[in-house]
């Protein structure tokens, strides 16, 4: 089963947040992120275990902080089309 993490349907939206998340454990930085972002991401810790992230900072839309963050981890950011959710 591939990795994955969600975002909420929000997360699509044309707004943008102040991201300044240093790279680290994705643990860690997914949940610092979501509070930056003003989300709730849904991910199986087991499956961010021992994966490192990248650093992301500056003004961005959620979505884009998410696979910057994701970027070369093999969490993609994927939306449901059944839900919406990213």
């Amino acid at each position: 089963m591939p990795r994955r993490a969600w975002l909420p349907p929000a997360a699509a939206s044309a707004w943008r947040r102040h991201f300044d998340t240093l790279a680290g454990a994705a643990v860690t930085t997914i949940k610092r992120a979501a509070l930056q972002a003003g989300l709730e991401v849904i991910y199986s810790a087991t499956m961010v275990e021992g994966v490192q992230t990248l650093a992301v900072v500056g003004d961005l839309r959620p979505r884009e902080g998410f696979e910057r963050l994701l970027a070369g981890t093999g969490l993609p950011v994927v939306e449901d089309k059944r839900t919406g959710v990213f």
